[in-house]
């Protein structure tokens, strides 16, 4: 066979390859958030759609993946794609109690060029604005009292409570999800009467809970901590047992570390967990209040960067009058001020 009639063979034989064996098929859609035909959902929610290939980004905008009510144009939005998922993410809360419809243009291609072909659309309904009815979430046939709740995210919340467990009066939580209310857990270890259940939640997941209880001769703080991959820690007592501690508050940062603080001696004090390596610092037998003042009352919060910040009334006497301080906790520093 001559070298031109070889040369000819071979180039036919990638020309039939590329029509045979080409990716020809255009990407498909497998799966949503949120689902085709969804209720409740939250009106700040971040929209996805799963491929079953890679698409080309650029072909995938705020003209060709959009949300919208039917009524007009599509709602305002920001668009970005990354490991099959295209993401879209209304400017604006969309509104209550309504019907939104979500459209991935045919136009939308794959690394290849082929289309979809074929408009993708799916519908879903959101939240109403007004209060729901009202859900009876602990299970035990006995009453409880003392409630308190905390939210984070979207629809994420920890709701805590007192209820007699058949011995002493325990501490109750439950969780709420996109799917509802979670079963409620006993969270309390001891079988002596607690009190004062006291919540704070963010936006991961991870809670911690806290509340009074006879631990050894006193009245103690006890806390728990709540993750997502590990539920509820064994409760532990965090305050020394030189005196009865009382006013718990309870403050849980972004990555899960927490502050509790109490009053205890007539001075305000605090114990600190870690998320990692997962342990409380050990109960502060020093006061934050630095005046030698009685301190009663303190409030806690986290900022989103970590530090702390917790506030309480000093001075309690007629020669002394009240007044409302704060301390502060940043990296490696503590410090109050008047």
């Amino acid at each position: 066979m001559s070298t031109l009639r070889l040369f000819v063979l071979v180039i036919c034989c990638l020309v039939l390859l590329a029509c045979w064996g080409g990716d020809t098929t255009g990407p498909k859609i497998v799966s949503t958030v949120p689902i085709d035909g969804a209720v409740d959902v939250p009106t700040s929610i971040t929209i996805t759609s799963t491929f079953d290939e890679p698409i080309d980004p650029a072909s995938l905008t705020t003209d060709t993946f959009t949300v919208g009510d039917g009524t007009g144009s599509p709602f305002p939005a920001t668009v970005s794609y990354l490991d099959l998922v295209g993401s879209l993410t209304p400017v604006d809360e969309l509104p209550a109690n309504t019907g939104c419809t979500v459209t991935v243009a045919a136009s939308v291609f794959d690394l290849a060029g082929n289309p979809l072909g074929e408009n993708a659309t799916w519908s879903f309904t959101t939240a109403d604005s007004a209060w729901g009815g009202a859900v009876t979430i602990d299970t035990r046939d006995d009453n409880c009292d003392a409630p308190d709740i905390a939210a984070a995210g979207d629809r994420l919340a920890m709701a805590v409570w007192r209820q007699s467990n058949g011995t002493a009066e325990s501490i109750y939580a439950c969780r709420h999800t996109l799917s509802g209310w979670d079963s409620p857990v006993l969270i309390d270890g001891e079988n002596t009467d607690a009190e004062g259940p006291k919540v704070a939640v963010n936006e991961n997941g991870d809670a911690v809970a806290a509340w009074i209880q006879v631990v050894g001769t006193n009245e103690r703080v006890v806390a728990a901590v709540h993750t997502t991959t590990g539920g509820w820690s064994t409760p532990g007592a965090i305050s020394n047992d030189t005196n009865n501690a009382w006013y718990h508050q309870v403050a849980i940062d972004p990555d899960g570390d927490v502050i509790v603080v109490w009053e205890q001696d007539s001075d305000i004090h605090s114990n600190i967990y870690s998320s990692t390596p997962g342990t409380w610092s050990g109960a502060d037998n020093t006061s934050i209040e630095s005046s030698g003042d009685v301190a009663v009352k303190p409030q806690v919060a986290y900022c989103s960067d970590g530090s702390a910040y917790v506030t309480w009334q000093a001075g309690l006497t007629v020669r002394h009058p009240p007044e409302t301080k704060i301390g502060g906790r940043g990296v490696g520093d503590h410090g109050d001020s008047r």
